[in-house]
């Protein structure tokens, strides 16, 4: 029953609908009485409330307050007797239900909330024992569906018979999952690369947090257009959307409930198509992982079967992201975040077209996405400006999918043969390390050459001998009260000697930086005027820096 059907009634006839026009459609799962403030967190959805206004005499904030908590729960409608506490009733609380699509009713003088709540509750009994039989029925035939595999294109034809309407199914990001779609959706729907995603701008009304909610919620778009929407929801994670448009009849208590059932088969159904990609790319990883971690021969590889040219060239790169408010997500929910923008760059990476570097390999290695990219042509004296043009393209297409305020990086290793790929591999896992600022950024080794090679050529050891030899007199004085000398030597040499650059680099007086070089060539009895010194010094600092984690 809604709002509409419940106006109809004979005993409602002299009832008066002051505002919320736009939730007539609202159904009407159950009926309360409400005057105690503090009650209001014991509400369920989809209820009729009966209250004398009492609680809407406080504050207009308090008001305001009440009536998104209802919005948040898709309360049906609010039947009010003014007359007590509310006369005349405040401009603030109609505007507030035309706003949200609460419809807010008048209840004549005389009329019982006794007779209202019996003659609801006897019409819902009715409507519940039916409901009830249907909903085993159809959750035993839904169930069938999802254990034959039929998909989600068959579940959504069997949902569109059921409701006498289309239904557009889609995931957590607004992309259509099914590949036959009504004509009715076509003005909200837009392409964004290479999938269509309903526009969610299209709403004018919808209820706060309604993507938690377990219910179905009723719509209205800027053209007027109405309809149902209803999270597929399951485990506390929404995978998607049901969007119904009532476009031949009006959903009923019944329809209202296959919605219900098939939503959580539609989660389920997605989840198994997820473990089926997964499993299907298993032997894909293990082909990758050899080729990059292993020490299989290009013979021992061809016996995976996979389709690859040994021939080129390839570049590895690594692509790692961070998702927005993943810390504040449950364990089931970040991995859900993590799998889903994994499986987006893996379509992306699928549809992405480049004309010099047409083979794109992707695959899983923990939460990082680990490819490799190849190209035929021969070199060419720009080849380092044609693969910075590439993956510069390649990131902000993969970017346009990423969610807000999370980031994505790329860490590229330098083009080598299959034979030396594994150092390739080597180089993008060393710059994870060199990762500056928490925003989308591309790091090519070819760029941390110097320092690659200090990591490669001289080891831990070796380099802590080293900086002691040069640096010890400073390290002492620096674990002292006097932490600034290591910082003033660096700036001085990165400056050229210039004192006066270098002073204001480091906001001081001229004078004062002659002081500090003074007492630092004093500390460690050289000369900074000695070319063989500073490039001792520069390196020994440079060790510092790069090994100054493991000391």
């Amino acid at each position: 029953m809604d709002v509409t059907t419940f106006l109809q009634l004979p005993f409602t006839k002299e009832f008066k609908l002051l505002a919320g026009e736009n939730g007539l459609i609202n159904q009407i799962t159950g009926i309360n009485i409400l005057d105690n403030p503090n009650a209001t967190d014991w509400l369920t959805p989809g209820e009729l409330i009966l209250t004398s206004g009492y609680f809407f005499k406080e504050t207009p904030s308090a008001m305001a307050n009440f009536l998104a908590h209802f919005d948040r729960l898709n309360i049906a409608a609010i039947c009010i007797k003014p007359q007590i506490y509310l006369t005349p009733l405040p401009s603030a609380l109609l505007e507030e239900c035309n706003q949200r699509g609460i419809p807010l009713i008048e209840i004549p003088y005389g009329v019982a909330f006794s007779k209202i709540l019996n003659t609801v509750m006897n019409l819902l009994s009715n409507e519940v024992n039916e409901a009830n039989q249907m909903a085993l029925d159809l959750n035993s035939e839904l169930l069938e569906y999802g254990l034959q595999g039929k998909g989600i294109e068959e579940l959504k034809g069997k949902l569109e018979r059921l409701l006498g309407n289309p239904i557009l199914i889609t995931n957590g990001d607004w992309s259509v999952l099914t590949k036959t779609i009504d004509a009715v959706f076509t003005p909200y729907l837009k392409q964004q690369q290479h999938h269509q995603i309903f526009d969610k701008e299209s709403f004018k009304h919808l209820p706060e947090n309604f993507h938690h909610s377990k219910h179905p919620s009723n719509f209205l778009l800027n053209d007027q257009t109405s309809g149902t929407i209803l999270p597929v929801f399951f485990n506390d994670i929404t995978y998607g959307y049901m969007i119904v448009f009532q476009k031949n009849k009006a959903l009923t208590r019944q329809d209202y409930l296959a919605l219900e059932q098939a939503s959580i088969t539609i989660a389920l159904e997605i989840v198994h198509q997820n473990e089926k990609e997964r499993i299907q790319n298993k032997v894909l990883r293990d082909f990758y992982r050899e080729l990059l971690f292993g020490t299989h021969s290009i013979e021992e590889l061809n016996t995976f079967n996979i389709e690859f040219d040994y021939d080129i060239p390839y570049t590895v790169f690594i692509i790692d992201f961070q998702i927005a408010n993943h810390k504040e997500q449950s364990l089931v929910q970040q991995k859900y975040e993590e799998e889903r923008m994994i499986r987006k760059t893996f379509a992306a990476a699928t549809f992405f077209q480049h004309p010099l570097f047409p083979v794109i390999h992707l695959f899983k290695q923990g939460q990082a996405i680990i490819g490799l990219v190849g190209r035929k042509q021969a070199n060419r004296p720009n080849e380092h400006l044609l693969e910075v043009e590439f993956f510069e393209a390649f990131h902000q297409y993969l970017l346009a999918d990423l969610p807000k305020d999370s980031f994505m990086n790329f860490y590229i290793g330098t083009k080598q043969a299959i034979e030396n790929i594994k150092e390739s591999y080597r180089e993008a896992k060393q710059i994870l390390a060199y990762q500056e600022t928490q925003k989308s950024q591309i790091y090519f080794a070819r760029d941390f050459y110097f320092e690659l090679f200090l990591r490669q050529h001289i080891q831990a050891e070796a380099a802590e001998g080293f900086i002691e030899h040069y640096l010890s007199p400073l390290l002492t004085w620096e674990s002292g009260s006097h932490a600034y000398l290591l910082e003033t030597l660096s700036v001085y040499l990165n400056h050229q000697l210039n004192l006066a650059t270098a002073s204001r680099d480091l906001f001081i007086h001229r004078n004062t930086l002659r002081y500090r070089i003074e007492k630092i060539e004093g500390l460690l009895g050289y000369s900074l005027d000695d070319p063989r010194v500073i490039l001792s010094l520069q390196l020994a600092l440079k060790l510092l820096e790069e090994y100054q984690k493991e000391r």
